[in-house]
């Protein structure tokens, strides 16, 4: 193989297209497997209680992978016509694994259709807007601290004479929180979780108190909605120099001087300025010179 730092720019472009779409061809040829593996039943065979298993612990895959695969799979045995959208790049297996639960006989080709070239997001997007979920009860409950053993480090001991030993710490460290998750629940609507600190917590219950007479009911909602609002304004006006006008739109610093009104200072000039007739009889009888 050339090496890479030898090619031209058109030509890494190109073979890493090309290897892409061998890529392509390649996920598509591993769910045949998997679909042909999963109803010879083989992962029985080998003594795993289930695909998953058999994915994980036989074929080294990885948890994510052997779920997206599996589903994928499943997905063509239902559609076949699901296996030429792989094999030409069209649809992405995650992209597949969010729409999976929504295929039917009567609109596979069409949902295949809409979602063909789309990222994940987008077809996530679209499948909340085709299919509408309720709204998520608002809820906020204590998370348990997980503990995580730090990397391994080698302490020297107390010098004497006798050779200097070595001893190992494992210390426990908090480990991160759950990720913050956005997931679309329809097209207007969006379901929001994530993790804060006991500080955050306690200013949440302390908005609540105070906006009791516009919020009764403590909706998060409304105090959220309200702290990006403000938010937003004081970003807008230090980042970019904006202010916000009555109509609710917001000016650059440039306009801001333009939708001043005129000072008292340049009114007492206009005032004594003639008027525009004046000047014109002014100018007619000028001399030519």
């Amino acid at each position: 193989m050339a090496k890479l730092g030898d090619m031209s720019d058109e030509e890494l472009l190109a073979r890493l297209r090309g290897h892409v779409g061998k890529g392509n061809v390649w996920h598509a040829e591993l769910i045949a497997y998997l679909v042909e593996v999963e109803e010879r039943r083989l992962d029985r065979v080998h003594a795993c209680s289930s695909m998953w298993d058999f994915c994980t612990r036989k074929l080294g895959m990885s948890e994510g992978e052997a779920h997206r695969r599996i589903a994928a799979a499943r997905a063509v045995r239902r559609f076949p016509q699901v296996l030429g959208f792989i094999e030409r790049g069209e649809i992405r297996l995650c992209a597949l694994y969010a729409l999976r639960k929504h295929l039917t006989n009567d609109n596979v080709d069409e949902l295949l259709r809409e979602a063909s070239g789309k990222s994940t997001r987008e077809v996530e997007k679209m499948v909340a807007a085709r299919f509408p979920r309720p709204d998520v009860p608002t809820c906020v409950e204590p998370v348990a601290p997980r503990a995580l053993l730090s990397p391994v480090s080698p302490i020297v001991a107390t010098h004497t004479d006798a050779a200097p030993t070595w001893s190992l710490s494992l210390a426990a460290s908090p480990a991160p929180g759950p990720r913050p998750r956005v997931e679309p629940l329809s097209a207007t609507r969006y379901r929001v979780e994530l993790a804060v600190s006991a500080g955050t917590k306690d200013k949440i219950d302390r908005i609540k108190d105070l906006m009791r007479h516009r919020n009764p009911t403590g909706d998060l909602e409304i105090i959220l909605e309200a702290s990006l609002a403000l938010l937003l304004v004081q970003l807008e006006k230090e980042r970019l120099g904006r202010r916000v006008v009555p109509g609710g739109a917001s000016l650059p610093r440039r306009q801001r001087r333009a939708s001043r009104p005129p000072s008292s200072r340049l009114k007492a000039r206009l005032e004594h300025l003639p008027p525009p007739s004046v000047w014109r009889r002014r100018r007619a009888i000028r001399p030519h010179t």
